[in-house]
């Protein structure tokens, strides 16, 4: 196993839920240009509004294979809640459906970070022998950029409770 690892996993079991939800919220993209999050809000605000909070539980982990390595994540239970709320998103916001495009379609999931393939079975074993699943309420979506122009990976620019 590589030594980051290691480091990975101790960061996991001291984050607590509130990060874990941001993460989660975090992770869906809906590929706009930060000018068009003013013409998109009105219909997040619309979609949100048919879509009911829901319970998530993270205990298990898994991976996907890419050329050059392997990203593993924690896979959300049930995952079909997830899969609707995208659902809702890309009805509102057709133009926006890069995440549905993927072979297999869109697969819910929390990143946890890359390794390379020799190390993703190691690596996963290692973390999902120290993580403790949790469970908690997803109660609301976010607008996210990437921001380049500040030390933090992202902004969050709207907050949407959903139903």
């Amino acid at each position: 196993c590589v030594k980051s690892g290691v480091l990975l996993c101790n960061a996991l079991i001291t984050t607590n839920k509130m990060t874990l939800i941001s993460s989660l919220t975090y992770y869906y993209n809906i590929f706009a240009e930060r000018a068009d999050f003013s013409q998109v809000t009105p219909s997040i605000v619309a979609a949100t509004a048919e879509i009911s909070a829901f319970q998530i539980y993270l205990s298990c982990f898994s991976h996907f294979r890419h050329r050059g390595n392997s990203t593993v994540f924690l896979a959300p239970e049930p995952e079909s809640h997830v899969i609707d709320l995208h659902a809702g998103l890309i009805q509102a916001l057709p133009n926006y459906d890069d995440t549905a495009r993927y072979a297999g379609g869109f697969h819910p999931h929390l990143s946890i970070g890359q390794f390379p393939h020799r190390h993703v079975k190691c690596e996963r074993q290692r973390l999902q022998a120290a993580w403790r699943p949790v469970q908690f309420a997803v109660k609301q979506i976010f607008l996210i950029y990437r921001a380049p122009e500040t030390v933090n990976w992202f902004v969050v620019v709207g907050t949407f409770p959903l139903s």
